[in-house]
């Protein structure tokens, strides 16, 4: 919408980006319904706000489980090419600053999935990374090896 010369958000869409920016500062239940509130929208002022609440609510995810919801709604969303990959190395990187190498190494193949085209090279260069490090090594190596080595490779 246009006046005088100026863009403006329309009235509807401003009290959708109003309600989406409380629910948003609230539980993850409540951060879940801001997006209702903004694909209802049709502005590009709109359409900013529901990438930037989309990208705060990933960095939000606290646990496996919300961090796999922040992705199906990136998916859900059309915004995992663009949103996914970032989001998803973030988590890689926390996970192995944690020791949990088997969590860093999901969320860096997560990431070169989401990637658009999808080529490996993150996970090539961690790999190598973890390779560097004797404890990370020893951690890589027990995440990857079978609980049962007789269990067939195919």
């Amino acid at each position: 919408v246009e006046s005088e010369g100026r863009r403006m958000v329309p009235p509807r869409d401003w009290h959708l980006m109003q309600y989406a920016q409380q629910l948003s500062h609230g539980s993850w239940a409540q951060r879940r319904l801001a997006f209702d509130y903004l694909r209802a929208g049709g502005s590009e002022e709109a359409a900013r706000q529901l990438m930037l609440t989309a990208d705060e609510y990933c960095a939000a995810a606290s646990s496996e489980h919300e961090m796999d919801e922040a992705m199906a709604l990136l998916l859900d969303l059309d915004l995992a090419a663009e949103l996914g990959p970032a989001q998803c190395r973030k988590r890689s990187t926390a996970l192995r600053a944690a020791g949990d190498i088997a969590g860093c190494l999901h969320w860096a193949c997560q990431a070169e999935q989401m990637a658009a085209p999808a080529r490996g090279h993150h996970v090539s260069e961690l790999l190598e990374s973890l390779a560097e490090n004797d404890d990370e090594l020893e951690a890589v190596l027990a995440a990857l090896t079978p609980s049962d080595l007789g269990e067939p490779l195919t």
